[in-house]
């Protein structure tokens, strides 16, 4: 695998952070992912477009892991992630100088990364998939509550 390429989530995936878990949801399929720890800090750079070497960095630089497992980390699940048609190439990774300058105090333990897929969702989501952005249209008020009393 090219560390020098980057990828990134595909347009019908949706995906939301939270406390450091990625749980992503392929709406074509109605299959449903969970990323968590360092898994899920991996699915925010590639949402970045950032370069599998700049991922790298930052896992080595935030995270007390050795250089030889976070590469095979990152590249298995990578590899998961492309099985799953998850991600893309995304081309020309974004130019970025913010590597460098990370700086943790207290790096974090690491756990072994590891994509989590529920299937069993997979079928029901597929035939209703949920509809992106339902959450920001305006709903009419019902009838009011003056109305209900007579």
């Amino acid at each position: 695998m090219n560390l020098d390429s980057a990828y990134a989530p595909r347009q019908d995936v949706a995906s939301e952070l939270i406390d450091g878990e990625a749980i992503i949801i392929d709406l074509g399929t109605g299959m449903y992912f969970s990323l968590d720890g360092a898994a899920g800090r991996i699915w925010a750079l590639l949402a970045e477009l950032r370069s599998l070497n700049e991922i790298l960095a930052c896992l080595l630089a935030e995270y007390e892991v050795g250089a030889q497992v976070a590469r095979d980390d990152l590249e298995n699940l990578v590899t998961q992630l492309l099985a799953e048609n998850l991600i893309v190439p995304a081309g020309e990774p974004r130019p970025s100088d913010r590597v460098a300058s990370i700086s943790v105090a207290a790096k974090i333990p690491y756990q072994p990364v590891r994509l989590v897929v529920y299937r069993d969702m997979g079928d029901l989501l597929a035939l209703d998939p949920p509809a992106p952005g339902l959450s920001e249209i305006v709903w009419r008020e019902g009838p009011s509550s003056e109305r209900d009393e007579h």
